[in-house]
């Protein structure tokens, strides 16, 4: 059984044609390639930059490694312990940022 819809994005752009997919609201829109493309509840795109709708509804991966953060820690902080790791021979092979 066919069933027509209707897609209406939030930049006003309006598209008709035939459903497919899961029934119901999308989370939001994510950008990709310069479209806007709408996303399910709990669908498989991550929110981009330009992303709208509920965020918190949409993919939010964050890997094995979010299971090791123990606090918040300043960028700063992590550079001094990584540079004293290193020592000076190491720093001064490296490649001036900037």
């Amino acid at each position: 059984m066919s069933v027509n819809a209707v897609l209406a994005l939030e930049d006003g752009t309006i598209f008709r044609g035939i459903a497919a997919g899961a029934e119901g609201e999308s989370a939001g829109e994510v950008v990709l390639g310069g479209a806007r493309v709408p996303v399910p509840r709990f669908g498989s795109h991550a929110p981009t930059e330009g992303s709208s709708g509920a965020i918190e509804a949409m993919a939010l991966y964050a890997g094995q490694s979010a299971g090791g953060v123990t606090g918040i820690v300043p960028a700063a902080e992590i550079v001094t312990e990584l540079a004293s790791r290193l020592g000076a021979p190491a720093l001064a092979a490296a490649p001036a940022l900037g």
